[in-house]
């Protein structure tokens, strides 16, 4: 081998290792570390108003909204 085909050789082994290590860094940070698990909304009665009952409801964005339920 000539110096030239060393050369040649060495260059082609550093810009393969560099695209395993750039394509495998990109792999690894396009998938999520750790997924979080999607909750259930939940509905829970958090007081009463004359004959109605305020009812509290969760949204998985972990958001509260309330609401009165009246039963006529």
């Amino acid at each position: 081998m000539t110096l030239d085909e060393k050369e040649y050789f060495r260059l082609a082994l550093a810009i393969a290792i560099i695209l395993v290590v750039v394509v495998s860094f990109a792999t690894i940070m396009r998938k999520p570390l750790i997924s979080k698990p999607v909750e259930k909304p939940s509905f829970e009665k958090v007081a009463e108003y004359e004959d109605c009952d305020i009812i509290r409801w969760t949204d998985p964005s972990n958001r509260y909204q309330y609401f009165m339920k009246c039963s006529q």
